[in-house]
């Protein structure tokens, strides 16, 4: 049986190629790979931190320091790799670290440096290794870690539980890894510029209540200074379903004031967006966009709207979310506009 079986495709392979000459005339190079050189890296140990170096066979060397950080039971937790990159970018170097995969994409990468202001990545691909995000480093943040700052990264886990991981990265070796490599860096072949990010600083705002309402202050990197009020307003199980923040505008003689309203993704755009204060007369608008985050409106509102608000006791909010047949389902929100008044006055 084993001997018809073989002979069988050999002759099938023999017909297909004797098939496959007369069609064509000619044997083609269609569908040939040429492999790979498998290249052995040159690794040097200091201490937590790994050099490693790859040269090809155009004679061209890639070289870059590693931290695997693992858990109590030896798994890999992350893998941050840091290179010389193009002077363009405006970095010396960069990293990519990878996380594995179930990290929430939303939520992103926040990297933190003791004594430098907190930033936040987004990732920038997973594949069946992980989740990948590329960063920028500044020269004071590869200054801080040389001299053993605090290195924490943290990703949120999980779908319906979200749950915070924080990944402390080891500094021991460090400043004696990236010497090594910066001072081989002329010599290297620089990264594209195009991989670096420059992430996002997240500042904590200041808070205060106003019943229903609160404001949130941000004061950025150059002293200029932003406030919102906010309020969430949440289903019949708890969870959050809109987000109002509302702000004073100028420059435009028709507004005094702005609305942006969240909604989770599901909503069907063509219906538009309707909002109602008390028993005055519904206003409809459009979407604005749809974010990562979920879709957006964006509404001007002018002193006749804003006196009506500060009058009222509730705005009412009404979408449709499904996927624009017969099931749709229309959804009505309330907000409060307890504390609306002295909120906004506070801005």
């Amino acid at each position: 049986m084993k001997k018809l079986l073989g002979l069988t495709v050999i002759m099938v392979g023999v017909v297909s190629l004797a098939q496959a000459q007369e069609s064509t005339g000619e044997n083609t190079a269609e569908g040939l790979t040429g492999g790979q050189i498998i290249i052995e890296p040159e690794i040097t140990e200091f201490e937590d931190w790994n050099y490693i170096c790859i040269t090809d066979d155009e004679d061209q060397t890639n070289c870059l320091a590693q931290n695997v950080v693992r858990n109590e039971q030896g798994g890999r937790v992350s893998t941050i790799d840091i290179f010389p990159v193009a002077s363009e970018t405006g970095f010396a170097t960069a990293a990519s670290i990878a996380v594995p995969l179930g990290v929430s994409l939303r939520d992103g990468l926040e990297f933190r440096v003791e004594g430098i202001p907190e930033r936040k990545f987004d990732f920038e691909v997973c594949s069946n290794e992980g989740c990948i995000a590329r960063i920028g480093l500044p020269p004071l943040v590869i200054e801080k870690m040389s001299e053993g700052a605090e290195t924490n990264l943290t990703v949120v886990a999980g779908a319906e539980e979200k749950v915070d991981i924080e990944i402390t990265l080891s500094t021991d070796g460090f400043s004696e890894v990236i010497e090594e490599l910066m001072t081989n860096a002329p010599q290297l072949v620089e990264a594209s510029a195009g991989v670096v990010a420059t992430g996002e600083v997240i500042t904590e705002p200041e808070i205060e209540v106003f019943d229903d309402w609160t404001r949130a202050c941000i004061t950025d990197p150059n002293g200029n200074r932003q406030c919102r009020i906010r309020q969430i307003v949440f289903n019949d199980s708890g969870g959050p379903i809109a987000t109002v923040d509302i702000f004073k505008v100028s420059g435009d003689e028709r507004f005094v004031a702005g609305i942006e309203i969240l909604l989770p993704h599901g909503v069907i755009i063509e219906n538009g967006f309707e909002l109602q204060v008390d028993s005055a007369l519904p206003r409809r608008y459009q979407f604005t966009t749809c974010l990562r985050d979920g879709c957006l409106v964006r509404i001007g509102v002018t002193d006749i709207e804003l006196d009506r608000m500060k009058l009222g006791s509730a705005m009412t909010m009404v979408f449709y979310a499904g996927l624009g047949g017969a099931n749709d389902q229309q959804i009505d929100l309330n907000s409060s506009l307890i504390g609306f008044t002295k909120a906004f006055d506070s801005l």
